[in-house]
């Protein structure tokens, strides 16, 4: 009788424990659907917008549309995936993610991504107006990102999304946490990696995403209990700006100046590694070019001693 007993104890355990699991599963299939979704709306949305506006003003709005996508899967994969899942499902979730971003995007996504673009070309008043818009669809983007998020987890699919919408009704908790001069220095330093890495395409086109996508998970990580390592600036001012004991000036200097610096000194870098590389690549096209040379005139010695053979040749 003992052992029976145990036995349907233990078959109880069991039941529960893949009663949890299952639940587990359910929940994080409920995440990860949630940011399905909003890649086929922002999608959609992309085709429609296409179709409906002038070419004009279509690059505001995928400007739009790319930190809407951004923030609501990174607020998802952060502070719903993370804490119940762990590090390594939530790098493998932003691995992935950022691949999508790199097929899905058809805009910079990232204010950093505009000034760039400004500062590589003639810089004019109409141009800097353009710059500042696109920037500003940014901000927007992920300031209705974020309502979005507060309305689809006040349903309460689940525990952790009621939880946080109580959570978002507080002041927030600033996600800087260390000193301005080595926060600017960190965004600073984690832009410049993941746009020096982007900008210089290793891999080629075959690989290129998938090293990057490596790229930015290992800096997120990295600098994420410092600053939370954003590197766009538009994203941290969804997630971060207004918060407590984070001046507004501290949030500039942070998760703008920083990454904007960083920006500047991509350009010249880049340009001086391509450079490089094409001296590199002309080394040896200008050596074969001399043996050619050195060749050919054999070749013409050769045919004024054999004009008879000529025809062989």
């Amino acid at each position: 009788m003992a052992s029976g007993w145990i036995n349907i104890e233990t078959a109880m355990d069991s039941v529960k424990t893949l009663t949890v699991d299952t639940d587990r599963f359910l929940h994080l299939g409920i995440s990860v659907s949630h940011m399905i979704g909003v890649f086929i709306l922002t999608q959609l949305l992309r085709q429609i917008s296409r179709t409906v506006l002038p070419k004009s003003v279509y690059p505001y709005v995928a400007e739009l549309l790319c930190l809407y996508q951004l923030t609501i899967c990174s607020l998802e994969n952060g502070l719903i995936i993370y804490p119940e899942y762990g590090m390594v499902l939530y790098a493998f979730i932003m691995y992935v993610l950022t691949i999508g971003y790199y097929v899905a995007f058809d805009g910079n996504g990232n204010p950093c991504g505009v000034f760039n673009e400004l500062i590589q070309k003639r810089i004019t008043f109409p141009s800097v107006l353009s710059a500042a818009a696109k920037m500003a669809c940014n901000v927007v983007g992920g300031l209705v990102a974020l309502q979005h998020i507060k309305e689809f987890w006040s349903v309460g699919a689940l525990d952790s999304h009621l939880h946080h919408v109580e959570v978002m009704k507080q002041p927030c908790n600033s996600a800087m946490k260390t000193y301005v001069l080595y926060g600017v220095t960190a965004e600073l330093i984690a832009t410049f990696i993941v746009r020096f890495v982007g900008g210089l395409s290793v891999g080629g086109k075959r690989w290129h995403k998938f090293i990057f996508a490596t790229v930015v998970v290992a800096v997120t990580l990295t600098g994420a209990d410092y600053t939370g390592m954003m590197f766009n600036p538009a994203l941290a001012t969804a997630i971060t700006s207004n918060c407590v004991g984070h001046p507004i000036q501290e949030h500039v200097l942070v998760y703008w100046i920083g990454p904007f610096l960083a920006t500047i000194l991509v350009v010249p870098t880049l340009s001086i590694v391509n450079q490089s590389k094409q001296q590199t690549k002309r080394k040896p096209h200008s050596q074969s070019a001399v043996n050619g040379s050195v060749t050919q005139q054999h070749d013409n010695t050769l045919k004024k001693k054999t004009r008879k053979r000529k025809k062989y040749y």
